[in-house]
């Protein structure tokens, strides 16, 4: 007896162990969906941080919209934000708090209790005056509604746009504010001085868009009374249905701004087609935008290949196989540095002369410009080049010429620097042959009293070179230290200019000069 006792004992705890040990294990968040399916009748929400996991059928009618782009949680605080102004900032702390009660400023009936745990959080929304959950519902959807309603009313009165809405025969059945304080500017005070309804028409002949949902933006001008320009607004229209809706944005500054660059530009391009200096301007990307006719003078680039907008490679290529770079074509450094000037700093700069093979010559600038632009200058330099070379010849050819006199000759000019010497003057009195020389007047008296007998004709010289006015041509007789005589004769030269010549003087009495000496010259009011 005992034996059955215990087999049926052993046989009832194996069958409960089993039974303990077969049963479905239940989580949390298990625990919470049953707790929330028994509360269907109530508006509830179980969320897992943004996204929404579980709702009650009245709940999701709230924040269920298929075309909706915002998240559940955005969903929910949009619908219930109206009745809650601070939900957003009262959920911000749940996590941490795990229970609250937020109530509604409007009616302390109406709460939401919240409560949170792993990781999930539960939102009810209760009114203490006993409506079920569907009428809730439709109270919280009427609620929204309303709120988003003033919200877009507030936007469209409050926006500094001009918005107003006309039926098909252009009548005006709605404006905002912005809109009609425009009207009452345009009518300028009626002799009633009463605003009237509809208000006056701003903006006349717009044109309209044929088909549902149809936009059409263009800009018109309106005549204010007290102004002297146009103000410029730039419409949208949009049809719905028998009304279009337009919207005008005042772009008087911009259209101010277009007017002035267009005339900048209009002048500008007025001043490059009369320069004679042929203009390139490249821009960030190294695409030609601009250029003047005298470019194309001076590359012989068409216009159809500048108008391409060819890059700063591309006209050098081209320039290449017209034979517009210089000779011997070093092709390959120039283009190395080009290339340097486009990396430039903002002092940079680039300026070449180019001996081109029909023997023009031409002086090529670029310069960094704002924004990354490089601007190139091509100046035809053949008549400065060739004048140049001929006064250097000039010049050549008369230091030629001195070189070949026996007499010692310098020129010293307005300012008393010696400008010109010649071999046998710098062989006298021992100077560098160097034809040119930076001395002055004094210098060189100084070194001419040295070498000589004592005597008052170089401060007379020295006077002379310096004096202002009419002056006549003197000659005087000087004695070197060696006992050589020299006659010392000055002239003068155009331009302030004078002469100082040395020519050697054999058996000669020196009273052979005393009618030019400085009694002489005295008598003679030199």
């Amino acid at each position: 007896m005992q034996l059955i006792f215990v087999a049926i004992v052993s046989l009832l705890a194996g069958g409960a162990l089993l039974a303990f040990f077969s049963r479905p294990a239940t989580s949390d968040r298990a625990a919470a969906r049953e707790y929330l399916t028994r509360a269907e009748a109530n508006i509830a929400f179980l969320f897992d941080d943004v996204d929404l996991v579980d709702a009650t059928p009245a709940a999701q009618t709230l924040i269920r919209h298929p075309t909706d782009s915002r998240t559940d949680w955005e969903a929910f605080i949009s619908v219930f934000g109206p009745q809650f102004p601070h939900l957003r900032r009262h959920l911000s702390t749940l996590a941490t708090d795990g229970h609250k009660i937020i109530t509604s400023p409007d009616s302390p009936d109406i709460r939401i209790v919240a409560d949170y745990w792993d990781g999930m959080a539960r939102l009810v929304y209760e009114d203490a005056r006993g409506a079920n959950g569907h009428s809730l519902a439709n109270q919280a959807t009427i609620k929204a509604i309303e709120a988003q309603i003033e919200s877009y009313q507030a936007i469209a009165e409050d926006s500094p746009m001009l918005i107003w809405k006309e039926h098909e025969d252009r009548s005006i059945i709605w404006a905002n504010r912005a809109y009609l304080a425009k009207a009452d500017g345009v009518q300028n005070g009626l002799a009633s001085g009463i605003a009237t309804w509809p208000p006056q028409q701003i903006f006349e002949n717009l044109d309209r868009p044929e088909d549902d949902g149809e936009r059409v933006t263009g800009r018109t001008p309106v005549h204010l009374p007290d102004q002297v320009d146009p103000s410029w607004y730039e419409v949208t229209s949009i049809r719905h249905g028998a009304e279009v809706v337009h919207f005008a944005i005042d772009v008087s500054a911009i259209v101010r701004a277009e007017t002035t660059q267009r005339n900048f530009v209009t002048t500008l391009g007025k001043t490059f087609a009369e320069l004679s200096i042929g203009l390139a301007i490249f821009n960030r990307n190294r695409k030609l935008m601009i250029f003047n006719p005298a470019l194309i003078d001076l590359t012989n680039l068409t216009v159809e290949f500048l108008s391409g907008q060819p890059t700063v490679n591309a006209v050098l290529d081209r320039l290449r196989e017209g034979q517009m770079l210089p000779e011997p074509k070093n092709y390959k450094t120039w283009r190395e540095e080009v290339a340097a000037l486009e990396s430039a700093a903002k002092d940079g700069n680039y300026c070449e002369t180019w001996e081109l093979p029909n023997g023009r010559t031409y002086r090529v600038t670029g310069r960094p410009h704002p924004d990354g632009a490089i601007a190139f200058l091509f100046e035809d330099i053949s008549a400065e080049v060739s004048l140049t070379r001929r006064f250097r010849s000039e010049i050549e050819l008369s230091h030629a010429v001195l070189d070949s006199l026996d007499e010692a000759v310098a020129v010293f000019n307005a300012s008393g620097t010696m400008t010109m010497a010649n071999s046998a003057y710098c062989k006298l009195w021992h100077k560098p042959a160097t034809g040119l020389t930076e001395s002055g007047i004094l210098d060189e008296a100084r070194q001419w009293q040295e070498s000589c007998a004592p005597t008052p004709v170089w401060g007379e010289v020295c006077n002379f070179v310096g004096r202002i006015g009419e002056r006549s041509a003197w000659e005087e007789l000087v004695i070197m230290n060696d006992g050589r005589h020299y006659s010392c004769k000055v002239s003068p030269l155009p331009g302030g200019a004078t002469l100082a010549a040395f020519r050697r003087v054999r058996d000669m009495a020196p009273t052979i000069h005393q009618p030019l000496g400085l009694e002489g010259r005295m008598q003679q009011g030199v």
